[in-house]
């Protein structure tokens, strides 16, 4: 009797798990995002194709693991711009398998003039290494990072709601309810970040990699210097001291690293110009936690507003 019990138990638990649909999406802000607007339906998942810490996953090469969750997807979410081309790569690879999954691409939910402005003001170029990927054209020389900025976040989450509203009708409800709560508050969460560059007498600042230029044209703060070259490398000698220059000229409130321990370059340049270093989180990794990345952006709220203190 029991054991007749435990197979229909069985058998129930693998009928649900065959109901339940899958969407693959490629690193953290856009598993935050999906996670966020599916929220509460029981028969869909959000996998994470690939997770770790550290920078920006431009140019990963995927286990054979993470290629098996390509395998099993019913819909596939990527960021586009380039910043997740991994993706594009391996779906090429694996096309003749997978046939025609359903793509969203949450960049396609920002405007064709807001990313020609960015273009005009980033230095961001789509060829970051030596290797040779038919991707690298996707960049267009647009920076990526546009997550970082909450306003930017919110526009994505709009356009990721409209399209999982149209692959899931039925769910279509609770997909926009979710998806407007979450672009809600993010949109709050822009309107702080604004609020508070527009009150600081001094918004010049340091960054050591060119992943807050979103942040910075949706809030007002400037971007008086980025420490890391086009490519990621450091600086030649000559370019150095025309930074350490430029700084010392601009007198800006600080240096912001990604993490902590701080590069050596930043130290260096911290000591030279006498300019303070602080920590702004681009939220490009996180935990499961569903606040974490609201959480990592107001403790970035409370640094900028620190920084300013320590600045004046």
């Amino acid at each position: 009797m029991l054991f007749s019990l435990f197979l229909m138990a069985c058998s129930k638990s693998t009928e649900n798990d065959q109901k339940k649909q899958t969407i693959l999406t490629s690193f953290y802000p856009v598993w935050f995002m999906t996670s966020q607007i599916v929220d509460s339906i029981d028969d869909i998942s959000v996998e994470l194709m690939i997770n770790g810490s550290g920078g920006c996953p431009h140019n990963l090469s995927l286990t054979p693991r993470e290629m098996q969750k390509l395998y099993d997807a019913d819909v596939i979410v990527s960021h586009g711009l380039g910043i997740d081309a991994f993706l594009d790569h391996a779906v090429e690879i694996a096309k003749a398998e997978i046939g025609d999954v359903p793509r969203i691409v949450l960049s396609d939910g920002i405007s064709d003039s807001i990313k020609s402005v960015i273009a005009g003001e980033s230095n961001w170029q789509a060829d970051h290494d030596d290797h040779e990927h038919e991707h690298v054209q996707s960049f267009d020389g647009l920076n990526p990072h546009c997550w970082v900025s909450p306003k930017r976040a919110a526009e994505e989450v709009r356009h990721l709601t409209v399209e999982l509203a149209s692959i899931f009708p039925e769910h279509t409800a609770i997909l926009l309810k979710n998806g407007n709560s979450t672009a809600s508050r993010l949109d709050s969460l822009a309107i702080k970040f604004s609020d508070l560059a527009e009150s600081l007498p001094n918004q010049k600042i340091v960054t050591v990699h060119d992943a807050y230029i979103w942040l910075s044209h949706d809030t007002g703060l400037d971007i008086v210097a980025t420490l890391e070259t086009e490519g990621g490398s450091e600086p030649s000698p000559r370019e150095l001291n025309e930074l350490i220059e430029t700084i010392l000229t601009e007198q800006p409130i600080g240096i912001f690293i990604q993490q902590e321990p701080a590069p050596d370059l930043a130290m260096m340049v911290s000591e030279r110009t006498k300019t303070p270093i602080f920590v702004l989180d681009p939220v490009s990794y996180g935990t499961p936690d569903p606040e974490y990345y609201f959480e990592v952006m107001e403790k970035n709220y409370l640094t900028l507003k620190l920084a300013a203190i320590k600045g004046k």
